[in-house]
């Protein structure tokens, strides 16, 4: 990957009242909650260097994402006409 990182985003969506952060880089992005300043702590929690239960906790976090972004696709390929 050789992209300029981005910075991460803070979205709002007033149908469903939740708040998420994500990174347009890799996809990474936080749960969804309706409390803006603890979508901002997970953000925050979730990127401390050098803590290994911190990492462990990211890549499990990425890859749950990385699955389903992968199951979504499949349904969809699924459902075509």
């Amino acid at each position: 990957m050789f992209r300029k990182p981005s910075k991460p985003e803070l979205r709002y969506s007033g149908v469903r009242n939740e708040y998420v952060i994500w990174c347009p880089t890799c996809g990474y992005r936080t749960r969804p909650d309706s409390n803006k300043q603890s979508v901002i702590a997970d953000w925050y929690l979730s990127n401390q260097p050098g803590n290994k239960h911190i990492e462990n906790l990211w890549i499990k976090r990425y890859l749950e994402i990385r699955e389903g972004a992968t199951v979504v696709a499949q349904e969809n390929e699924n459902n075509a006409i």
